[in-house]
């Protein structure tokens, strides 16, 4: 199989292939699964914390 590791802004990922912020990808449990799957990473939609406001 071909080696599709990418680094990217530092940041070391098994493939290119990414999950996208959605109601699939909310929990701990659904994105472990995805990573079991072969997923190679997760994007956050946001920096912030739970109920802070973005200025």
């Amino acid at each position: 199989m071909a080696d599709l590791k990418t680094e990217f802004s530092g940041i070391q990922s098994p493939n290119p292939f990414w999950l996208a912020s959605a109601p699939p990808t909310n929990t701990g449990a659904q994105i472990m699964r995805a990573f079991e799957a072969g997923w190679g990473g997760r994007c956050l939609e946001n920096g912030r914390k739970s109920g802070e406001k973005s200025t």
